[in-house]
């Protein structure tokens, strides 16, 4: 067999490994890129609040006990942080009230003493604590339904996900990170990759025609 007959089989050869490689390759990558950065059970409870540290595979395994265990303790063990949180807000709002009382008693000194100054002064810091007070319980209530939202979201993961006691910790991690099919967001990872890969394969087609061209 000529040399060039030869070499273009060998090349043939290479390309077929090449294409197989790379198709391997490319749903290895989708799969890791998906599980990483995609919707999985384990990645949507990591961005719960305050759920970032523990979605590690022990932590998560107990966690998911001690919830099918009892969802309220559970909830309340889990969002101590955020209850402080909301208390610290419920403290600065009561503060202010406090404050807001003692100006509606200067407010009516300063208009039964007839005093336009102080009165005008007690009405703008009157405003003043209002907005405050105003804007701290549209806070708190933001707050509010942030912690009702996670405990619904962390609840609906738990459960679909299945009974822990029933599984081991391997079977369980393994079940967190599976990929969720039905996630746009992962779709949209899905898609990407691919127009990547076919990327990547036209670069090696081009490659190949080159190599092959300068031996003819």
């Amino acid at each position: 067999m000529p040399v060039p007959i030869a070499a273009a089989a060998g090349f043939g050869i290479w390309k077929a490994v090449a294409w197989i490689g790379c198709a391997l390759a490319g749903a290895w990558a989708t799969n890791k890129a998906v599980k990483a950065f995609g919707s999985t059970p384990a990645n949507d409870l990591a961005k719960v609040p305050d759920m970032e540290n523990r979605v590690k595979p022990q932590q998560l395994y107990n966690d998911a006990k001690k919830h099918k265990k009892d969802k309220i303790n559970y909830h309340k063990e889990r969002g101590k942080k955020a209850r402080s949180e909301l208390d610290k807000i419920n403290k600065q709002i009561e503060e202010l009230k406090e404050e807001k009382t003692n100006l509606a008693k200067q407010l009516k000194q300063a208009k039964d003493d007839g005093d336009t100054k102080k009165e005008a002064a007690v009405t703008a810091q009157l405003k003043g604590v209002d907005d405050k007070i105003s804007g701290l319980e549209n806070k708190y209530n933001d707050k509010k339904d942030e912690i009702k939202e996670s405990e619904k979201t962390i609840d609906e993961i738990y459960d679909d996900l299945g009974d822990p006691y029933s599984m081991t910790e391997e079977q369980y991690v393994a079940k967190s990170n599976s990929v969720n099919w039905t996630s746009y967001k992962n779709w949209g990872i899905i898609a990407i990759c691919v127009v990547i890969f076919f990327m990547l394969i036209g670069f090696i087609k081009k490659l190949f025609a080159s190599l092959l061209g300068s031996l003819k």
